[in-house]
């Protein structure tokens, strides 16, 4: 699982409000976040900005337990 996985559910966020908040098509969205497609450093920034994420944007997309 990726870590932006586990920031939307422990903020209760689904992928359609983050695809929302960060203006990336859903389908993109769902992608990135289940790990079938790499974020473009835009994407990152703007996922990270639409978390509110304080940390390295890239830190989103690494794996996690």
């Amino acid at each position: 699982m990726l870590k932006v996985t586990q920031v939307l559910r422990d903020r209760h966020m689904s992928k359609a409000e983050l695809s929302r908040r960060s203006r990336i098509d859903y389908g993109t969205v769902v992608a990135i976040t289940n790990g079938k497609m790499k974020p473009w450093p835009g994407w990152q920034q703007r996922i990270a900005k639409a978390l509110n994420w304080q940390g390295d944007s890239a830190e989103l997309f690494e794996e996690v337990k």
